[in-house]
């Protein structure tokens, strides 16, 4: 019985030790999520890669969007679905030379679903 006991405790133990490892491997990404849909309103690409650190930079990124089918090729434009599903906006101004532009920007609902997409391909950064 006390052999069996020894044993629980260490596996507990071992358990805990597993545990705490993984919690402080995830904090970084944690506190990085927090940060990004924590702030108000759309963002841009731009701001996107650097807010939520990812390993690649804004046009790698960009480009990854296209291969995915998530933006249209030769274009910073997602396709109708993705616009549909709220995940992103596209907005039309005036340029300050009085051109008209089209800018897309990534709602809270598209930010917390390409994070996960991130995350599914490995581009989330570990921030010590």
């Amino acid at each position: 019985e006390r052999e069996l006991l020894a044993r629980a405790v260490l596996l507990y133990k071992s358990i805990a030790k597993e545990n705490k490892a993984k919690i402080q491997e995830l904090e970084p990404q944690a506190k990085n999520y927090k940060l990004l849909m924590g702030s108000k309103g759309n963002i841009d690409f731009a701001d996107f890669v650097k807010c939520a650190k990812l390993s690649e930079g804004r046009n790698t990124f960009m480009s990854r969007l296209r291969r995915e089918k998530i933006l249209m090729q030769n274009s910073t434009t997602p396709r109708q679905n993705y616009i549909k599903q709220g995940y992103f906006e596209v907005v039309q101004g005036v340029a300050t030379n009085g051109y008209s532009v089209v800018k897309t920007t990534i709602t809270k609902k598209g930010q917390d679903w390409l994070i996960k997409k991130c995350d599914k391909w490995n581009l989330l950064e570990i921030a010590n």
